[in-house]
């Protein structure tokens, strides 16, 4: 067996993800091509924001750990443990890397893959004074289901680490999908076809002044793109606090599409609840089918938002073609220290929030631009039903105090059923 470890002499891991996808499901030759990727989360600027990440692991490759007599030939050609960085921020003090390589086994391959070393971030409460080790596995099966067809795992997403206030219970979302709708092989079968270990820290905040965590706005209009034809999006993030006290500080990418470029993060000079990031897109032939980011936003207080994920069509043929309608919006909020009452009720574009609070309470007016987007498509011959299917794990915690690790895995999805015109 290899054993190696990684030559960082310090605590700079955060936890990550590795997930593998076939290529072409439906191959019925005795070699099938999949994807492999790797998603990790670094300690800033321990790791920088570079390619090759971690620059002083050498020619590590991840390293078949189990079933290995049946690894369909990966052992002959492993894959690197390198991964290129996709964002960072100097005031979380993270960097996040990912990549995604190909790789050909033999059908019926049926193996656990690894990545592990030492070096996870300070933990509190840890009996010993040595760096906790940490592992990474993911299991590949290329077994064909009963209707012939590979299976595609699960994906599971979660950043590292997770923020929560002291002394409140927390709620993490860990949001998965399924391409394939179900998991099991019948409606009988208790036994999953595929799991997905996900990995990360926690990490315990002293009470905020502002505890209301951020929104990031869903995209509207068009998720169909066109290869080799660039597109651009504006990713809005509403902050619920006190301007003048909390901030959006940072959005992070913690699902990557590839060639997907993010500005930096502007402040709205129209509404400064708003804050945003502008994407450029220009898909490629290796692209075409799903592509997915994920995103989460930071205020200053590191409160996070709800991780959110928008899923694109990756096409040869023209997109559907949009068309968009300013309108006007009064947002009144009010935010306080201390919150017992929170009730929302939105009416004619009309969003009022009322807070009944203890001490410390401040009311604002705003007026607030948004975009509504009307989706057309040219040419209208036949109706199609597409299945998107996510699903968000729920992990509810009450904190204590300090870092601590947790694991977790989904194997389950649930599922939304869209109809689109083609």
């Amino acid at each position: 067996m290899l054993i190696w470890t990684i030559v960082i002499e310090t605590s700079h891991f955060n936890g990550g993800t590795i997930t593998w996808v076939p290529v072409y499901p439906n191959d019925t030759s005795s070699s099938i091509l999949i994807t492999i990727t790797q998603s990790y989360s670094w300690v800033y600027p321990t790791v920088n924001c570079t390619t090759n990440i971690p620059t002083n692991a050498g020619s590590t490759n991840l390293i078949c750990v189990a079933n290995c007599s049946t690894d369909g030939g990966y052992t002959s050609h492993p894959i690197s443990i390198l991964t290129d960085c996709t964002s960072y921020s100097t005031s979380l003090n993270m960097t996040t890397s990912e990549r995604s390589v190909n790789v050909t086994l033999n059908q019926g391959a049926y193996f656990w893959i690894s990545n592990n070393g030492s070096a996870w971030r300070n933990l509190t409460n840890v009996a010993t004074t040595n760096k906790p080790d940490w592992s990474i596995v993911s299991l590949i099966d290329l077994r064909r289901r009963p209707d012939g067809v590979i299976n595609t795992p699960p994906v599971g997403e979660v950043t590292s680490p997770q923020y929560v206030v002291f002394n409140q219970t927390n709620s993490i979302k860990i949001y998965v999908s399924d391409v394939n709708i179900e998991d099991f092989i019948n409606t009988t079968s208790n036994q999953p076809m595929s799991s997905v270990p996900v990995q990360f820290l926690i990490y315990v905040l002293p009470t905020p002044y502002c505890s209301q965590a951020p929104q990031i706005l869903p995209l509207t209009g068009c998720f169909e793109v066109q290869v080799n034809v660039s597109v651009n999006f504006t990713l809005y993030t509403m902050n619920f606090c006190n301007r003048t006290k909390v901030t959006i500080t940072d959005i992070i990418f913690t699902v990557d599409i590839s060639g997907m470029q993010a500005s930096s993060l502007v402040n709205s000079t129209t509404n400064t609840s708003l804050a945003y990031v502008t994407l450029n897109w220009t898909p490629q032939t290796n692209q075409i089918g799903s592509q997915q980011f994920c995103a989460v936003a930071y205020t200053s207080e590191k409160v996070q938002s709800s991780s959110y994920c928008a899923k694109f069509t990756v096409t040869t043929s023209k997109p559907c073609i949009t068309t968009t309608t300013t309108t006007t919006t009064d947002i009144t909020s009010t935010t306080s220290k201390t919150t017992t009452t929170t009730e929302s009720t939105t009416t004619s574009a009309t969003l009022e929030t009322t807070t009944s609070a203890t001490s410390e309470t401040t009311t604002t007016t705003t007026s607030a631009t948004s975009m509504t987007t009307t989706s057309t498509t040219l040419e209208t011959t036949t109706a199609t039903t597409s299945t998107q299917t996510t699903s968000t794990t729920t992990t509810t915690i009450t904190t204590t105090t300090g870092i601590t690790e947790t694991s977790t895995t989904a194997t389950t999805a649930t599922t939304t059923t869209t109809t689109s015109i083609t």
